[in-house]
């Protein structure tokens, strides 16, 4: 039975769940990048440089070394990218375009603070522009097919996902189902502290608000799941 299963503390669970993310989006790497590829993290230091050397060499137009920052970077982004596009050649295009943008307006490019949260921002705020796209084309064709389907009153309206009976899904699921219905800053920015380990510092320049409003996000989002957590087991 359900209730019997022996579960981690949520902490652990909270962990755990973005670890498999990492694992599962290595998985689906496109082709030509291998999971083990690179477990450099987007700051660039494992290329042993200093970020700031690498910005200039960047600006100086410096492609091979550009190229190298970008192969030590890519897969982090990549499943940075994934976790909004759930798409793995719209993840590669994601990061590719950030890339491209930085080497398009390279004699410019400047960043301010350090480079993972640079990049993972400029990923993520492409990534949203993908999706909110998407959303458009398919709000566009759903309204040109209900031009051509008539509606049967009566047929009612499908409800919301519940927890009941929480016996007939698995614990995993259940809060799979629940963190993908948090608001999208409120997952991010757990994302951006179990899988990237970020700091609220860090967290705050990718989302583009307040160290504040960080703290808020992580307690309402770890709130949120610690109830259902509770309800749950």
């Amino acid at each position: 039975m359900f209730w019997s299963m022996s579960v981690p503390q949520f902490e652990l669970w909270l962990g755990a769940y973005f670890a498999e993310g990492r694992d599962d989006a290595s998985s689906r790497l496109p082709e030509g990048r291998s999971s083990s590829a690179s477990s450099a993290p987007v700051d660039g230091r494992a290329n042993d440089a200093d970020e700031r050397a690498l910005i200039l060499a960047v600006r100086a137009g410096d492609a091979d070394r550009f190229a190298a920052w970008y192969g030590a970077v890519y897969e982090e982004a990549w499943r940075f990218a994934y976790r909004f596009v759930h798409d793995r050649d719209a993840a590669r295009d994601v990061v590719q375009d950030v890339f491209l943008a930085i080497w398009e307006r390279r004699a410019s490019w400047d960043v301010h603070g350090a480079l993972q949260s640079y990049v993972l921002g400029a990923v993520r705020h492409r990534a949203l522009n993908a999706v909110r796209h998407e959303r458009i084309v398919e709000r566009a064709a759903g309204a040109a097919a209900d031009c051509e389907v008539r509606v049967v009153p009566g047929m009612g309206t499908l409800s919301a996902p519940t927890d009941a009976p929480v016996a007939e899904a698995t614990l995993r699921d259940a809060m799979h189902r629940h963190m993908q219905a948090l608001p999208e800053r409120q997952r991010t920015a757990l994302a951006l502290r179990w899988e990237n380990g970020l700091t609220n510092v860090e967290i705050a320049k990718v989302l583009g608000v307040g160290e504040a409003a960080v703290s808020r996000l992580l307690a309402r989002a770890t709130e949120t799941l610690r109830e259902v957590w509770n309800r749950l087991t």
